[in-house]
């Protein structure tokens, strides 16, 4: 919660942007969006904020998009054009591709693509180690790539050596072997 102070800053931070924003300048539009996202400063308005980022147009407002439209609007398709988007913008968005690659294997079942795109994410950034277990996750269970999961959760781990999430999955396939 913002005290009267920052209250009165956050205004002032608010009316720059908002400025900035309607004369076209696309970071004031992302960080408007982002305001308006979460409420800071302002009333919460998940509308106003995909406005702003629509019209931003900025890799880090395409891939904000892809998230509020993925998980707030559930619009498969608005948010994978905003992934698709925010990945011409900027191809080295590791976090984009992933994104991406999740939502193309768990609402379009298209396991082709999902792996594409998670291979994508780990060429753009080795150590993102997300991308790495969802890999290994769509190796194990969709194509049966015993080896090829243990590789890409073994993968995760070296990028991010405290990831549970890798760990608990290479546990479990190693029990399974």
């Amino acid at each position: 919660r913002l005290g009267a102070a920052e209250r009165e800053e956050m205004a002032e931070v608010v009316a720059m942007w908002t400025e900035a924003a309607a004369q076209g300048h696309g970071n004031a539009q992302f960080y408007l969006g982002l305001v308006y996202q979460a409420g800071q400063g302002v009333e919460r308005d998940v509308d106003h904020a995909i406005e702003l980022y629509t019209q931003a147009g900025i890799a880090e407002a395409m891939y904000n998009l892809g998230l509020l439209l993925a998980n707030e609007r559930q619009d498969v398709d608005g948010a994978e054009a905003a992934y698709r988007a925010a990945i011409a913008a900027n191809p080295g968005r590791a976090q984009a591709h992933n994104n991406l690659g999740f939502l193309l294997e768990h609402k379009r079942q298209d396991v082709d693509g999902a792996e594409a795109s998670y291979r994508a994410a780990i060429a753009a950034n080795p150590g993102c180690a997300i991308a790495h277990v969802n890999l290994g996750c769509l190796l194990q269970n969709k194509r049966h790539d015993v080896d090829g999961a243990e590789t890409a959760y073994r993968a995760a781990i070296a990028a991010d050596p405290g990831y549970a999430q890798a760990h608990n999955n290479l546990g479990f396939l190693l029990e399974q072997k």
